[in-house]
């Protein structure tokens, strides 16, 4: 029996006739919860960005044969016409220094550089929370186009506005219009279309973001996974 990490991957060796079980891989939310504490955490380190919608981006740069396969250069793109056309908006990365000096090479100028820190460090549990608007780029490499992505599951947790990429993997958990804002691939337009249209509407933000952290805590806890897991493994 082959366990599958995605419901994409899932799909895919069912269809080879494999026996595949599905088992995501979630959060953990006794390790990992944003909303365990204070958004003030983050904004008293950060208070210039306190009166800006933030637009958030966390994670790392994973290049194959010297291209980003995570796709953060759309997202770069994409905030530059953002910021074109609403200028109560701040772009804030948790990633590589490469990304950001990327981000000022396109002239953005509403973009800050926040402190890398352990996965579940306090400081970036309080700006999970401080986000209005969480982007979750994806690439049509395998590995990411399948993948339901740890990044993915975090985000949820935040209880914040999810915009993605269309991705198998993203589309196995989020759904458009009722806990994500899914966007084309490959679209920069699209995606700045996107986060603008949520800049402006706090209520989108609110329900979108609400029904993330339902879906999360019903379905994708390591607490609601466990004994799932526990039959799974004993049947192997």
């Amino acid at each position: 029996m082959v366990i599958a990490w995605s419901k994409a991957i899932y799909g895919i060796l069912n269809k080879l006739g494999i026996r595949v079980e599905y088992l995501p891989f979630a959060v953990d939310l006794s390790e990992f919860d944003p909303l365990s504490v204070p958004s003030s955490l983050f904004l008293e380190k950060y208070p210039h960005v306190s009166v800006r919608v933030r637009v958030a981006y966390s994670g790392g740069v994973w290049e194959v044969g010297g291209k980003d396969v995570l796709g953060v250069e759309k997202l770069v793109k994409a905030f530059k016409l953002v910021e074109e056309k609403e200028k109560n908006v701040v772009l804030l990365l948790q990633t590589s220094p490469k990304v950001v000096e990327l981000a000022r090479s396109y002239g953005i100028k509403n973009v800050v550089k926040i402190e890398r820190t352990p996965y579940n460090d306090p400081l970036r549990l309080s700006f999970f929370r401080a986000a209005d608007i969480m982007v979750l780029t994806g690439s049509r490499y395998p590995a990411v186009y399948l993948a339901e992505r740890t990044t993915m599951f975090q985000y949820m947790a935040s209880g914040n506005a999810i915009v993605a990429e269309s991705t198998l993997g993203a589309r196995g958990v989020l759904e458009h219009g009722k806990d994500a804002y899914i966007i084309e691939l490959d679209q920069p337009e699209k995606l700045a279309e996107a986060i603008l249209e949520l800049a402006k509407d706090e209520g989108l933000r609110k329900y979108l973001g609400k029904n993330a952290r339902v879906k999360l805590e019903r379905s994708y806890t390591w607490e609601k996974l466990a004994e799932r897991a526990r039959k799974l493994l004993e049947s192997v």
